[in-house]
């Protein structure tokens, strides 16, 4: 095998099981959390669970799944695709490849809780809120279902909203306050989401199904801060490339609880997100294959300093 497809494979190795035999630390660029300004947040990616079913055939949630870390790699260390974003300061992006078929998803942001205030997250999956079902907005918003459901639409009594034709969560985040810092999949209904399932298969792909070709293939996290930084005493509390969408699998456990805070307790800028893009390892082992050549010297590399011998001898 060649040097650099050496170092792909064991690049690849290394996201995938953590540890990547006769790499040095100057070659370790996965990471195990993906990072912006002061936020972080991890991605899990256990086996997809089995829907269960009870004697009268209906079917049983799972409780949450457990922890199986998958580290990422900064995309703006490679050459990647032109349709991807490409981040700024306050925007940072990552990618990876799901490890094997039938694969799950869940988001952990639970280390923003020990920020010096309130943490919210506004989440969007291939272009649509995973909470709400509705398209995503160009610009994040954090919003409130008191009045008017996620289609700006009145709802009724326990949320039920006749235009939609479902009960609407309290809000489209997840907040710290609330006590509650990771999404397992797609909210059903209350106490339930159904797992993020990876497939390549585009008819099975939520998005797909419910807002067709205006879906992306992007997950991302827009976060939010309260304005007032939280009591001293406060405790917290745990592109996709275009052959995977995420479909809705099986039944979790998981509340989204209410944030009994108006909006206004909110800041209405968003302070940072992070964008991740799901590629097969295929995919991967391309883009690794195009690092960027970073300069060690900055502006100063190629010129002439004293140390170096005369040009002109």
């Amino acid at each position: 095998m060649k040097l650099k497809e050496a170092a792909v494979a064991a690049l690849l190795m290394f996201i995938g099981n953590g540890v990547a035999q006769g790499q040095s630390s100057h070659d370790n660029l996965a990471r195990e959390s993906m990072e912006v300004g002061p936020f972080r947040m991890q991605i899990n990616m256990p086996k997809a669970l089995e829907k269960k079913f009870n004697s009268d055939g209906k079917e049983v949630s799972h409780a949450l799944p457990p922890f199986a870390l998958r580290k990422v790699l900064p995309a703006s260390d490679y050459l990647t695709p032109h349709s991807w974003d490409k981040g700024d300061a306050d925007h940072s992006v990552y990618f990876t490849s799901p490890n094997g078929e039938r694969v799950g998803m869940w988001l952990d942001c639970r280390y923003n809780t020990g920020m010096d205030n309130h943490v919210a997250v506004v989440f969007d999956v291939q272009n649509i809120n995973p909470i709400t079902g509705v398209k995503a907005s160009t610009v994040a918003v954090m919003e409130q279902y008191r009045v008017k459901g996620p289609d700006g639409k009145p709802i009724e009594s326990h949320r039920w909203s006749p235009s939609l034709g479902y009960n609407v969560p309290p809000q489209n985040y997840l907040a710290s306050n609330a006590g509650v810092m990771w999404l397992d999949g797609f909210r059903t209904r209350k106490g339930i989401v159904r797992q993020w399932v990876f497939t390549e298969d585009d008819a099975a792909g939520v998005a797909d199904q419910l807002i067709g070709d205006k879906k992306d293939f992007a997950v991302t996290a827009t976060f939010f801060i309260s304005k007032n930084p939280k009591p001293k005493a406060y405790g917290g509390t745990r592109g996709l490339s275009k052959s995977f969408d995420i479909s809705a699998g099986a039944e979790i456990k998981q509340k989204i609880p209410e944030d009994f805070q108006n909006l206004d307790f909110w800041n209405s800028k968003p302070q940072g997100k992070i964008t991740i893009y799901f590629v097969s390892h295929g995919e991967a082992k391309e883009i690794i294959s195009r690092k960027r050549q970073r300069s060690l010297e900055g502006f100063l590399q190629g010129i002439f300093t004293v140390e170096d011998d005369d040009p002109f001898q």
